[in-house]
């Protein structure tokens, strides 16, 4: 979903390159990846943080990625998963919130903006169950858990639950996506029901021992700057 951005100021000043890790390794050119892993991750990507504009005119579509300054390493990982695709160009801008916080200072991220492409549109076309069924993989996890994902610890710092955020997913699709999980790894998390707004909306939960399981799936595919959501 893409926020409300009236009150931020965009411009193209960007910090100097900075070492990326991917599965362990530094680099600073760009990643190798088939069709397969790459489809998986934009769709993770389209689940997760990006806003998809979809032109039904013109049958393209682009995406607009927000994270927040700590976040930028991540942010240049899409980059470069995207920009495996054919065609797809990515420009990356700073991002500031005029408005003031109480500590004094002001909010400042980076917004990633593609072209538009017929690429994201099919992908936007495409069903659901297979949407789905790509997700539960692990490159495509690991996006959706470090943009939705949160392991949650009480005062005294003891393991509370981890949850993916799945607010705006139907119950049907995330029983799709649990079957589908559980049909790769062998086991499964559950579905949460909560409230948000006074709406019945569900949730992913993981209890500790699966937790630890998830994060050894996903954690060779982990930007050092979202380490803190897995266990290591």
């Amino acid at each position: 979903m893409l926020e409300n951005t009236q009150y931020w100021t965009i411009s193209s000043q960007l910090p100097k390159p900075i070492l990326v890790r991917y599965r362990f390794r530094e680099y600073t050119g760009k990643l190798k990846m088939n069709s397969s892993n790459i489809k998986q991750s934009v769709l993770a990507m389209m689940f997760g943080d990006a806003f998809t504009d979809t032109n039904f005119n013109s049958g393209k579509a682009r995406l607009e990625i927000y994270h927040c300054e700590d976040q930028y390493e991540y942010l240049l990982k899409k980059k470069d998963i995207l920009e495996n695709i054919s065609g797809i160009t990515c420009n990356i801008s700073v991002k500031t919130d005029n408005r003031i916080l109480s500590s004094g200072l002001t909010r400042k991220g980076y917004r990633l903006q593609t072209n538009f492409s017929r690429y994201f549109f099919n992908l936007v076309q495409t069903p659901n169950k297979f949407k789905l069924k790509q997700l539960v993989k692990p490159e495509a996890l690991a996006i959706l858990w470090q943009d939705d994902g949160t392991l949650i610890f009480d005062k005294k710092g003891h393991f509370s639950t981890a949850v993916l955020a799945t607010d705006s997913w139907d119950k049907t699709a995330i029983d799709y996506f649990i079957q589908q999980f559980n049909k790769l790894y062998g086991w499964s998390p559950v579905i949460m029901q909560t409230h948000n707004k006074g709406k019945i909306v569900y949730k992913i939960r993981f209890t500790k021992d699966k937790a630890i399981l998830l994060s050894n799936i996903i954690k060779p595919y982990i930007s050092t700057c979202l380490n803190y959501k897995v266990f290591l």
